[in-house]
């Protein structure tokens, strides 16, 4: 197989398969990724009781960017997978929606007051763990919205929200470490994908080898028994008459030898007479052949003889 190791899209001899994977990918993932939206928003949502319970005086801006941003984004991705311009955006579809739910836990951030803030990263880990395993998304564009997340976490905290260095350190230990450990999780799923597909590729290319091998096989067996039919053998004993070479047939009546063979094989005969027996018949043909000589030469001679003989 081969593949460009760090896209992981086929090429060289196996380019040609890209095409058909995408949309073979495409089509076994749709009922995944619609399965994990409607899992990654009930999720999302089920962190309210959280809300509720630690930040009871900013849960109403909390609810608002679950069930009036991010919830409702997830439910237009949802429907949007029923359209058939999905299979030309599913993989930016996709990472639109990680984002949203990613941009999202940091908006939450900004709105919850210090120092709980500081450890509200964990929900951005969830949404990059979700983003690598649920959804069946490509390696390269999940790694791209991860490091993307990443990013606008650390513009955030750098820019916007005054975070301690110490803590700053340590939760980008911990977004490096899960982005890591999720774009390995993603590049092996993918690449075991790709690998099954180019299996089944091979073996229905194998088959249908085999298929071409045994329609030719048949082909002959068939022109070879048709061929078989055609032809027809002497064998065992066949009685002669010694002296006027008639043939006697399994239902006991002589035949003449032409006409036996002509019954039981496939030859033509063709009547002439042999040296022997034009020169005690025909004496006066016999003296012009010998001066010709009995040679493929003589054919016109021997055309004379069988016309010859013929009238007589």
């Amino acid at each position: 197989m081969q593949i460009n190791r760090f896209t992981l899209s086929f090429t060289g001899e196996d380019a040609h398969l890209e095409e058909d994977f995408l949309s073979t990918y495409l089509e076994k993932s749709t009922p995944v990724f619609r399965i994990a939206l409607l899992l990654g928003m009930f999720l999302y949502a089920m962190f309210a009781l959280l809300d509720a319970v630690l930040f009871p005086e900013a849960k109403e801006k909390l609810w608002f960017i679950r069930f009036a941003v991010v919830c409702p984004f997830g439910l237009a991705a949802f429907v949007f997978s029923y359209f058939p311009l999905f299979s030309r955006y599913w993989r930016l579809t996709i990472s639109l929606t990680v984002m949203v739910a990613g941009l999202g836990v940091i908006a939450m951030m900004y709105i919850v007051p210090p120092p709980q803030n500081f450890s509200s990263y964990a929900g951005l880990i969830l949404v990059l763990f979700y983003s690598y395993t649920v959804p069946r998304a490509l390696f390269l564009w999940s790694s791209i919205t991860g490091w993307l997340l990443i990013c606008c976490y650390e513009l955030f905290v750098l820019f916007i929200i005054d975070t301690p260095l110490p803590i700053l350190f340590n939760n980008n230990l911990f977004f490096v470490g899960a982005n890591l450990i999720g774009m390995s999780a993603n590049y092996f799923m993918e690449y075991s994908a790709r690998n099954n597909y180019w299996l089944m590729h091979r073996l229905e290319k194998e088959k249908e080898t085999v298929g071409l091998i045994n329609q030719d096989l048949q082909e002959k067996n068939l022109a070879l028994a048709e061929a078989l039919e055609n032809v027809k053998t002497l064998s065992g004993f066949i009685p002669i008459c010694m002296h006027c070479k008639k043939i006697r047939d399994d239902e006991g009546y002589w035949n003449q030898l032409e006409s036996y063979l002509i019954s039981h094989s496939d030859a033509q005969l063709s009547h002439c007479l042999c040296p022997e027996c034009l020169k005690e018949l025909y004496p006066d043909i016999y003296a012009e052949v010998a001066e010709a000589g009995f040679s493929t030469e003589a054919s016109g001679k021997h055309r004379l003889i069988r016309d010859r003989a013929a009238g007589a």
